[in-house]
């Protein structure tokens, strides 16, 4: 199962998602893979793996994307289970989410001064207005 993502570049994301295979011992070679990838770089590889059979397994991950991209950045859900059974892989609550950067961060730092030093002056500016 693959999918087209929109993603910015020069930017950290963090992707998440929850994972399980099929319950039952003879599931138990049952493996899964999540990529996001363009044509020529490799963002987030969760690798061929073994899920919990008991329960979903919550897996998450980091990744920056570079400065250019080459074709189209796509998330790849794959069974990457051997051929030689009916092996059942799971995937559920996938998201791919962009990290704030410094100056985000500073932006939004920079508003709350804003607005607290807005609430202290209308404040001491009703005082001195009602004490008049």
């Amino acid at each position: 199962l693959s999918q087209t993502l929109t993603l910015s570049t020069n930017t950290q994301y963090d992707v998440t998602f929850l994972a399980s295979i099929r319950t039952g011992i003879e599931y138990a070679d049952a493996k899964g893979q999540v990529t996001i990838a363009d044509n020529s770089t490799t963002y987030y590889d969760s690798g061929s793996t073994v899920w919990s059979n008991a329960a979903f397994q919550t897996v998450a991950g980091q990744f920056t994307t570079g400065s250019s991209f080459v074709g189209p950045v796509v998330i790849t859900l794959a069974n990457t289970s051997p051929s030689d059974g009916d092996y059942t892989v799971n995937f559920a609550n996938v998201s791919v989410v962009g990290v704030p950067g410094p100056s985000s961060l500073a932006l939004l730092g920079l508003g709350g001064l804003l607005l607290a030093g807005g609430f202290r002056f209308c404040r001491s500016h009703n005082a001195s207005v009602s004490g008049a």
